[in-house]
């Protein structure tokens, strides 16, 4: 949750966002993550100039339930020399990940969401290393 929250910049991560799910049997397991409506560039919707403005690399101030209030110092709690996804991202997965997206978002915007999640990933391989 906390290296998924770094790489897409989620400052919303309270305690109302995340879960537990109980099932018949009455075992409990966390929920699949959601409510990521304060990611990547959500306050970046007006202008141009703000979304070429905008420091993707920024450790924006978050309301967390679980660890600080700065996504990259969270980063300290995850397990030490162990990345937490199998294999590594790639530029060639920009086409999955933002699929469909330039049918609601400017090319600009999803240029940027990308440069976000490139630049964040390649930090996260470096803290894990």
């Amino acid at each position: 949750m906390m290296a998924v929250d770094y790489l897409i910049c989620n400052r919303d991560r309270h305690g109302a966002n995340i879960e537990i799910i109980v099932d018949e049997n009455d075992d409990a397991r966390p929920a699949p993550l959601f409510d990521h409506g304060v990611s990547l560039l959500f306050s970046c919707y007006q202008s141009l100039e703000e979304i070429q403005k905008f420091d993707v690399l920024a450790d924006r101030p978050v309301q967390s339930f679980i660890g600080s209030r700065s996504l990259e110092y969270n980063l300290q709690f995850l397990p030490k020399d162990q990345r937490l996804f199998e294999g590594e991202l790639q530029e060639t997965d920009r086409i999955m990940l933002l699929k469909d997206l330039d049918m609601v978002l400017p090319e600009e915007h999803l240029e940027k969401i990308w440069e976000m999640i490139w630049r964040r990933w390649k930090r996260y391989v470096q803290i894990c290393d």
